[in-house]
């Protein structure tokens, strides 16, 4: 399993979007950009102004591409959220 948050300007901490299976998390790594930004939900306050979402992976989910932690993804919210549409609607369309 992996979580899935929206950090916007109107939180400080992140919203949980989603709660995903390790397919589906696998499914929105694919063909993405992303950075680990370590094993803590990064301080708001760092980028004024900026979106982005967050990917956290568990201990027992890590393999030898992601490791357990947050990752940022360089996507915008609104291409976030079809991705995760897709990923979730149908495995299928991940590499959109």
């Amino acid at each position: 399993m992996a979580n899935l948050y929206y950090s916007q300007s109107v939180n400080h901490h992140g919203t949980l979007r989603a709660v995903l299976s390790s397919d589906e998390a696998r499914c929105l790594l694919t063909g993405r950009s992303a950075q680990y930004v370590g094993q803590e939900f990064p301080r708001k306050g760092q980028e004024p102004g900026v979106e982005f979402a967050l990917l956290r992976i568990f201990e027992g989910e890590m393999n030898e591409k992601w490791r357990a932690g947050f990752c940022r993804f360089d996507d915008d919210l609104t291409r976030m959220e079809e991705a995760v549409q897709a990923c979730t609607a149908d495995l299928a369309g991940c590499g959109q």
